[in-house]
């Protein structure tokens, strides 16, 4: 598990990236309840081919992390999920990747994806999750969604 490389300021609400987002291995914290409840806010909205890389998401984390078309999530770690630790929303298509990284205690899941294309997860540690990757929860679209699991 990567030590982190110091404290970011507390965020005022979800922060948002387009491009590139590196946050030098700082510790991101707190949004929501910590919860499972699907009301809260992510920590991070990324726009449509944006990456977020070297990153550590400390809980409470509310929703994690939104890609809201496809995204990159590099290096990023979550200490205790919340709700989930990244949705995928993507409606476009296309590829999202989660590369290396890891998370703790998703007492329900690590990876939702609603939107349709595909995830593809390698590298990626997880410890004491109730399952890594679900493909819709309680959505009003119906989309194909394909996932690409690799050494986790």
């Amino acid at each position: 598990w990567p030590t982190k490389s110091g404290d970011a300021g507390l965020p005022t609400g979800t922060i948002p990236v387009s491009g590139v987002f590196d946050g030098g291995m700082k510790r991101y914290c707190c949004i929501g309840d910590g919860g499972q409840s699907e009301s809260q806010d992510p920590m991070f909205e990324l726009a449509n081919g944006a990456t977020i890389k070297n990153v550590i998401i400390g809980a409470p984390a509310g929703d994690g992390i939104h890609c809201l078309g496809t995204c990159t999530i590099q290096n990023v770690w979550w200490e205790d999920v919340g709700e989930d630790a990244a949705t995928f929303l993507q409606t476009n298509g296309g590829t999202s990747y989660v590369i290396g990284g890891g998370a703790k205690s998703a007492s329900d899941k690590v990876f939702q994806h609603n939107g349709n294309g595909t995830v593809n997860i390698s590298g990626f540690y997880v410890e004491n999750a109730g399952k890594l990757y679900r493909a819709c929860g309680n959505c009003t679209n119906s989309y194909q969604r394909n996932v690409v699991v690799d050494n986790v």
